[in-house]
């Protein structure tokens, strides 16, 4: 709020009173205009018109209207009620002084803000009785932010909100005094905004031609991060008024960090709430662990944007990820680092197939090529091969149990004419008691039956009479 020049002095004494005070939230209450006059009003508001206050003291709709003004001049005025002026959301307006010659009248106030319903929750006082939420219920123990001075003076100059803690009372729960604010003072000419209105010691006598360092943001800011003071310099008043300090200019305040790498909001840490630089572009990838770049898949693109708490990298574009291994295009679909038929675990029922012996391939899929792989003991290369162990023979005709290569399941071999068992060929049938679907050596001998002696060797166990006969 900006008063006129001729209550400097008075100011100046009230301000040294203000400083003395306890800062509780009501210390440093908006200047009472009617304070700047010496008279015997005990501090009432209304009464009989008093000129230069800016008030409607008589209520009759009209401010200060039988007082001449000079011409062209204009002062903070509040229409309503003289005591709702300045106290919490009701905000002082701004009249001019019109007329054709040296003095003119008041013109009609402008921009006041009138009392409204206490709304609850928000932390201001908008019915300007100096409490903030006093009617509002609220849980125990809960703290909130609030401040009771005009809204617009909040985080202006030395203004700065409190915070406030629901109490219990007899009649339930209310919100408690608001505790740590402070609210607009007189300007007490040290350079800093005091009375909140954006304007540093603008009431405040100086020497013509001089300048001084200002600063209008929040107390505690000053010359933090970004925040810089400004200049203003002494300039001439009226005829008959002394000179006066002028509008800051050049301060930087306090600004919302844009993730800039700099203290925008002058609050000692950079970047908070920012996890990138907006508009740069990075490498992503939302596959598995241990698929990037590996087969078909690739990278894609995010970049970073801009959002209401700082910064976010946004989705990934353009990424390949891992799909279905087809088995039959050569690739490595799945990007597991094996393609098609390599890839046993995903082309298993595709590829595999009984062991060839002699091929150097792992047809059936088990990790073991050809003279390794128990199933080619009887191939005739493989004979004395360290995998089959002592070979026997059989009576050709005959038949064993056996354990089928793919599937680990129970199957059936027939000795060939050459005396060799042949390829295990699976099998739905189970030697009598032996119900799992895997090959089990030692339930097919308890069953009394000839049983290949897997995974041990390509030999006979159990009841071979008849059926296995040394090889010769």
């Amino acid at each position: 709020m900006r008063l006129g020049t001729s209550t400097a002095v008075v100011l100046l004494v009230l301000a040294g009173c203000a400083a003395q005070g306890a800062d509780d939230g009501t210390a440093g209450r908006w200047p009472d205009p009617l304070d700047r006059d010496d008279d015997s009003t005990g501090g009432d508001r209304t009464g009989p018109e008093r000129c230069d206050d800016g008030l409607d003291n008589d209520r009759d709709g009209g401010i200060d209207e039988e007082c001449p003004c000079p011409t062209g001049t204009m002062q903070d005025c509040y229409a309503g009620d003289p005591s709702h002026a300045g106290v919490g959301a009701c905000a002082w307006g701004r009249q001019s002084c019109l007329g054709s010659g040296e003095f003119g009248t008041w013109a009609t106030c402008k921009e006041w803000v009138s009392p409204e319903p206490e709304t609850c929750d928000d932390g201001s006082d908008n019915d300007c009785d100096g409490a903030v939420d006093e009617t509002c219920s609220c849980a125990p123990g809960a703290l909130r932010p609030c401040y009771g001075g005009p809204a617009w003076s909040e985080g202006v100059g030395e203004c700065r909100g409190g915070m406030q803690a629901c109490l219990e009372s007899e009649a339930g729960t209310v919100w408690g005094d608001c505790v740590g604010a402070q609210l607009p003072n007189a300007e007490l000419c040290d350079g800093r905004d005091n009375d909140c209105d954006g304007f540093p010691d603008e009431d405040c006598g100086c020497e013509q031609g001089t300048g001084q360092a200002c600063y209008g943001g929040p107390e505690g800011t000053r010359n933090v991060g970004e925040c810089r003071d400004g200049l203003q310099s002494c300039l001439a008043g009226d005829e008959g008024e002394t000179a006066a300090w002028g509008e800051c200019l050049g301060w930087n305040g306090p600004h919302t960090d844009t993730c800039d790498g700099l203290d925008n909001d002058c609050d000692g840490t950079t970047d908070q709430g920012c996890v990138c630089l907006p508009g740069t572009v990075q490498a992503c990838y939302d596959g598995p662990a241990g698929t990037r770049s590996v087969g078909p898949c690739r990278d894609g693109t995010q970049t970073c944007s801009a959002n209401l708490t700082g910064s976010e990298w946004g989705p990934c574009t353009g990424e390949s990820l891992p799909g279905t291994e087809s088995c039959s295009d050569g690739a490595d679909n799945d990007c597991d680092g094996l393609a098609d038929c390599d890839d046993w675990a995903d082309c298993s029922s595709v590829c595999c197939t009984p062991e060839v012996c002699g091929d150097g391939r792992d047809n059936d899929c088990d990790g073991r090529v050809d003279c390794a792989d128990t199933q080619c003991c009887g191939y005739a290369a493989c004979f004395g091969s360290p995998s089959c162990g002592p070979l026997d023979c059989c009576v050709p005709g005959t038949w064993r149990w056996c354990d089928t290569p793919t599937y680990c399941s129970w199957g059936r071999q027939q000795c060939r004419p050459d005396g060799r068992w042949g390829s295990c060929e699976e099998t739905s049938s189970r030697p009598a008691g032996c119900g799992t679907w895997y090959y089990s050596p030692s339930c097919c001998v308890s069953a009394g039956a000839c049983c290949q002696n897997y995974p041990y060797d390509d030999s006979s166990i159990g009841s071979c009479g008849g059926i296995a006969q040394p090889c010769v």
